[in-house]
């Protein structure tokens, strides 16, 4: 039934039903794009083709991580005596137990070059960890505490080489506890 004023009429050929309405408001729905999914990050160097032996000390590792809650080591030594080498192998045989990835920086402190500062490396690492470079804070303390959020739930393994001081490190300690640095 039709108002008093109103039309109802149908123009052109029609087969099956027709809808009519009074007044047609039109919306755009925008469906959002798919968000691609980060790789996990693989950041660690590639173990050296020539290794030797150093079943005693990866055994001594491996000791220490499974009576620790977290697993924190430091290797000290000269240089050339295959410390990261030996990080990075043990490290590699750690990685089923570490899902959500591994980190690697090399702070230069032996090199003829300025050390890297932390921030710099945690910009990278959040980039990593798939925040998006306009999402990074500028400020120092911020950009630790994004840091600290973002490893809160996640296993992860992190490789610091080329240390010059304590104070370089602590702030690539990922907030997770089964994190291993």
């Amino acid at each position: 039934m039709t108002e008093p004023g109103n039309r109802n009429d149908v123009n052109g050929a029609v087969s099956g039903s027709v809808l009519q309405a009074r007044t047609v408001i039109a919306h755009t729905i925008a469906m959002a794009q798919p968000v691609a999914r980060m790789p996990i990050p693989r950041q660690l160097p590639p173990p050296h083709p020539v290794w030797t032996n150093r079943a005693r000390e990866l055994a001594t590792l491996d000791e220490l991580a499974a009576r620790a809650t977290s697993t924190r080591a430091l290797l000290t030594g000269l240089a050339g005596i295959g410390k990261t080498e030996l990080a990075v192998r043990w490290l590699l045989g750690q990685r089923a137990g570490h899902p959500d990835g591994e980190l690697y920086a090399d702070l230069s402190a032996w090199r003829d070059q300025p050390p890297v500062r932390p921030h710099q490396v945690l910009a990278g690492w959040l980039r990593a960890l798939g925040i998006p470079p306009d999402d990074l804070p500028d400020e120092p303390a911020e950009l630790t505490a994004l840091y600290r959020s973002v490893t809160a739930e996640k296993s992860l393994m992190v490789l610091v080489d080329n240390v010059f001081a304590a104070e370089q490190v602590r702030l690539l300690i990922p907030a997770s506890p089964s994190s291993t640095i």
